[in-house]
């Protein structure tokens, strides 16, 4: 599967499923709304902004270490499927109970990424300008801002879920994860 045409079919992912994409390197990649859906239910990641001409355009992409899958394909709620073809293997977390994408959580969380990108990327040619070649950390408030936004996607996950049509043990299940998303993202109050 060529990449551009995961790209694409990211497009059509709307009902909350997480496509893992595995090159034969030492990475695990998720792409646009595989990213946000693998970022909002199971760990918090930073994304990064990476451009694409034939894509038309900027998408997000996020990535984890090879070692590290296990731990995330086991998962309540989703079912997990590994295919192989053309040297890539690709793992699939499909949601077992249909939901309706957030797309506008999705397209808000993208355009902060790309917003906050973009700053890094002025950012660096400002300092570039100066001489300065020293590494770049980001600042206090990137990670404050990134902190409002997951705040912000953890509640409208709340109001979106039918949590009355949950069994108790789904209901705690799911409360669990609110809280190590909570923990994951630095949210303290």
């Amino acid at each position: 599967m060529l990449f551009i045409e995961r790209l694409k079919a990211e497009i059509s992912n709307t009902e909350g499923h997480i496509i893992l994409y595995e090159d034969g390197s030492k990475f695990i990649k998720a792409l646009e709304r595989s990213a946000f859906m693998f970022c909002r239910n199971i760990k918090p990641f930073i994304p990064v902004v990476k451009n694409n001409k034939e894509y038309g355009g900027s998408y997000i992409t996020i990535g984890f270490q090879k070692e590290h899958l296990e731990k995330y394909i086991n998962l309540d709620g989703y079912k997990y499927i590994r295919e192989e073809s053309d040297k890539v293997i690709v793992h699939k977390l499909l949601k077992e109970e249909p939901v309706t994408f957030p797309e506008a959580s999705f397209e808000e969380w993208k355009n902060k990424a790309i917003a906050a990108a973009n700053d890094k990327r002025t950012e660096n040619r400002t300092q570039k300008t100066e001489n300065d070649k020293t590494t770049l950390t980001p600042q206090v408030p990137l990670k404050t801002e990134a902190v409002e936004t997951e705040r912000k996607l953890i509640i409208a996950d709340i109001m979106q879920q039918p949590l009355a049509d949950y069994t108790p043990m789904r209901a705690l299940n799911y409360l669990n994860s609110l809280q190590e998303r909570i923990r994951n993202a630095g949210i303290s109050d």
